[in-house]
């Protein structure tokens, strides 16, 4: 089996042992018998959704791990949580997703929970505007690809996010996120529901009306505050 990814991903599958080759998008493709979108399998497979609620099926490498252990350490016992607010600003719908930064810290930055950035690019600017005013631990400067990106995620506790790749990534590896969703969300999060019948660990918290972020952020506070046990 040959896979092909974007170039940020090939040593993540490569470390998985899923496929002969992995091909970064750019580079030539041999010649096989059958070519298949991955966004295609779902429906190829089975029209029942709830096959596809599997648990985690993919780990991060332990070296990369080990990398970023000193990060980790620096929560000293409080909660670990992950933030993304933003996904790519190439998509060109990624302002109907994303969230400033200091909107979701206002509702999340609580005494005893330690906020850990998973961003690598033009977002993370927004993290150094409020150096000194937020206790974020930025982890960029160890992300060079999505194994670092899953070596991270896998240490913490909880991922709050808008929507990303990195939702896929945690969720593929069993780890627990609130993906907080525009009201046109992207067809892969379905309509009206609170989970995701390709991740059991995500839960979705979406706004009555688009642009309604005061509604996903107040529930969102009000249950961190639940899970961290205030």
């Amino acid at each position: 089996m040959v896979v092909e990814c974007q170039p940020a991903l090939v040593s993540l599958i490569e470390s998985l042992k899923i496929a002969d080759r992995v091909i970064p998008v750019g580079e030539a493709l041999p010649q096989t018998e059958l070519y298949c979108h991955l966004c295609s399998l779902p429906g190829l497979i089975s029209p029942d959704l709830p096959l596809f609620s599997t648990p985690a099926y993919i780990t991060a490498p332990a070296e990369r791990k080990a990398k970023f252990r000193p990060l980790i350490e620096k929560a000293a016992g409080a909660l670990k949580v992950g933030i993304v607010w933003s996904g790519s600003v190439s998509f060109e719908r990624n302002d109907s997703r994303a969230l400033p930064l200091l909107r979701l810290l206002q509702a999340i930055d609580f005494p005893e929970i330690q906020l850990y950035s998973l961003h690598k690019g033009p977002p993370d600017r927004q993290l150094a505007e409020l150096a000194g005013k937020h206790s974020v631990i930025d982890t960029a400067v160890g992300l060079n690809d999505f194994a670092d990106t899953a070596a991270v995620v896998d240490q913490l506790d909880l991922i709050i996010m808008t929507d990303s790749a990195v939702a896929h990534l945690a969720g593929a590896l069993g780890k627990p996120v609130w993906l907080l969703l525009g009201h046109s969300a992207h067809w892969l999060w379905l309509l009206g529901r609170t989970d995701s019948p390709w991740y059991p660990t995500i839960r979705l918290f979406r706004p009555r009306v688009e642009g309604d972020w005061d509604y996903v952020l107040d529930n969102v506070a009000t249950e961190l505050m639940q899970f961290a046990e205030f």
